[in-house]
């Protein structure tokens, strides 16, 4: 042993601390084992220690995750959803709601001219017709911007890019939506058994209609203009919520054609049994949507038709402004880099 490491006593043992110099000298001698954490500069573990501690970006090479059989069988499961809750699924669900619910609209329309008749005859009111006439008119002038405003959210979506700088958060979303789904439905059909009445299966449809597309779309969020890239944490969290919103904006003609079609139900089972369990247990359903001074299932039926034509153009403008906000957040957070893009 060269004399010069005066640390090491006459059996090679460490005799007190070393100083770092002499520590590298003796592993370029092979005397004593590497450490990464004491090696010369210029070596790849030294880069990464000098860049770690001066703060700097360093790549790191992510450590193998072991499999499990439960997560295995969890993600074989998230892939078999995947493939069934498809792009095109989604998207022909999506024009044949629009159709279906137009139609239901024109239906609704129509059978609540036809209940404002039959009401006026028998509670001698000739201002429930006057009522049918009117809500007519009003009904056809939200079909129009239900046509129009149908087409234009989804060129809304598809010029509100946003980013996020890993799927996996989406993929979770996805899968406990689509199990929420199947959950609220079996709870509304245990409920509807319980009861002896199909009322209780009406919200539970809607609930699971929407948990399961919104499944979905986050299981495939380029439905939504979401792509994957790099980003800070509140940029990841902005993409995140806007992701959110143009889930929701996408799933409305969904809720645009159900409306509208349990609106219709509702009518016409108050024009023929005004009394029935059925039509009163789906008005109460449908309570959240009242018409001004009207009460009745039929009543409630035709608000439902009427809220499912001004549910398109609502939608857009409160899409519009939650993502102000957003947007002027995400403009903030990219004004540094902008900045030091302009300083090189």
């Amino acid at each position: 042993i060269p004399m010069k490491y005066l640390y090491l006593d006459a059996n090679n043992q460490p005799a007190g601390p070393a100083p770092l110099d002499e520590v590298r000298q003796l592993a370029r001698d092979g005397v004593i084992a590497a450490d990464p954490m004491v090696c010369e500069e210029g070596r790849s573990e030294w880069k990464l220690l000098s860049s770690l501690a001066g703060g700097k970006a360093s790549k790191l090479k992510a450590l193998p995750v072991p499999s499990t059989i439960l997560g295995d069988f969890v993600a074989r499961l998230v892939k078999y959803i995947s493939l069934w809750l498809s792009p095109r699924f989604v998207e022909t669900s999506l024009h044949w709601a629009r159709t279906i619910g137009h139609f239901a609209v024109f239906a609704g329309g129509a059978l609540a001219l036809v209940f404002a008749i039959v009401s006026a005859i028998r509670t001698n009111s000739f201002g429930v017709f006057l009522f049918g006439v009117a809500f007519v008119a009003v009904l056809a002038v939200a079909q129009f911007t239900a046509l129009r405003f149908l087409g234009t959210a989804d060129a809304l979506i598809a010029n509100t890019p946003s980013r996020v700088s890993s799927p996996a958060f989406l993929e979770c979303v996805g899968l406990l939506a689509v199990l929420g789904s199947v959950a609220t439905f079996l709870l509304g059909f245990v409920t509807a058994i319980k009861v002896g009445s199909a009322a209780p299966l009406v919200p539970a449809i809607l609930s699971a209609v929407f948990w399961g597309y919104l499944g979905s779309i986050a299981l495939h969020p380029e439905m939504a203009s979401v792509e994957s890239g790099e980003g800070t944490a509140a940029e990841e969290a902005i993409g995140i919520v806007t992701f959110f919103f143009k889930a929701v904006l996408k799933l409305v003609p969904i809720f645009f054609g159900l409306l509208a079609l349990v609106g219709s139900v509702v009518i016409l089972v108050s024009i023929f049994a005004p009394n029935s369990r059925f039509a009163y247990a789906l008005s109460h359903v449908l309570a959240f949507i009242p018409l001004p001074g009207m009460h009745g299932p039929g009543f409630a039926g035709a608000g439902a038709v009427l809220a499912a034509s001004l549910l398109p153009m609502a939608s857009y403008f409160l899409f519009l402004l939650v993502c102000l906000p957003l947007e002027l957040w995400r403009a903030i957070l990219s004004l540094p880099g902008k900045l030091d893009a302009l300083r090189r």
